[in-house]
């Protein structure tokens, strides 16, 4: 896989490779959001953590630095560092197996493959499975292709946000989330709602993983239909997901 640096007249044609986690804990089963800035991508929209993958994301020596990879191939290594790598930088939540990771606070400016080694610490990849693959339309003006990834969440953790990309982040089980989309007046991604409505039908950590994990990875390019000042956005029924479609009262940004 390689990770070529972005050219914008070709934003249409090649997708950008991204990686966005549903970090997920249990006793409530929550997943994380994350309320993006005012400027930059989705301004002010509550996401799942995530961007695109960068080329230390790649680094030959992540191998040995992470766990629970070994039945994994390189591109799969790299999307899933650049999800850890996002819950990182976006919420403070860093996912690792062992070593010192005392006054991590005054560390968020170093690069997390610096961190990691000076800390002595360990990746855990098998906490981690793919959860879903979208890619934006052709003819969108901005494309990309994401792994979306479920993570198991560390057990001590305290959530901070980098007050640039994002401005908050909490913890909500996924029927509440989606229930207050409602009344949101930013709403959420069309592509943020679909993977909550696919994450609610699982009662806790263990069973999303597991549903994950026997579920085929199918690519899902959406499509959008307008009628009536909104847009109908359509995804393969084949896609496993409980909806297929909704209404969105903007040109979706998926």
């Amino acid at each position: 896989m390689q990770v070529r640096e972005p050219d914008p007249s070709a934003a249409s044609l090649e997708p950008r490779l991204a990686a966005t986690v549903l970090l997920v804990r249990d006793d409530p089963f929550q997943v994380l959001l994350v309320k993006r800035s005012a400027i930059g991508s989705f301004p002010s929209r509550r996401v799942f953590p995530g961007g695109v993958v960068e080329k230390q994301d790649l680094h030959e020596k992540w191998r040995s630095l992470c766990r629970g990879g070994d039945h994994l191939n390189d591109a799969d290594i790299a999307f899933r560092i650049a999800g850890i790598r996002e819950c990182w930088e976006e919420a403070g939540v860093l996912c690792t197996v062992d070593g010192e990771l005392g006054g991590l606070s005054d560390a968020r400016s170093d690069d997390l493959l610096s961190l990691v080694e000076r800390c002595g610490a360990h990746l855990d990849l098998g906490h981690m499975a793919d959860f879903a693959h979208w890619v934006t339309p052709p003819s969108a003006p901005k494309r990309w292709d994401t792994r979306f990834l479920l993570a198991r969440a560390p057990r001590d953790h305290v959530l901070c946000c980098d007050g640039v990309e994002t401005v908050a982040a909490d913890w909500v089980e996924p029927k509440v989330a989606l229930d207050r989309d409602a009344d949101d007046m930013h709403g959420l991604l069309f592509s943020t709602r679909a993977n909550l409505q696919l994450l609610a039908m699982s009662d806790c950590v263990d069973d999303a993983l597991e549903a994950a994990r026997n579920r085929p990875l199918i690519r899902v390019t959406p499509s959008a239909t307008r009628k009536d000042g909104r847009f109908l956005v359509s995804i393969p029924a084949e896609a496993g997901y409980p909806v297929s479609e909704g209404w969105v009262a903007e040109a979706p940004r998926l």
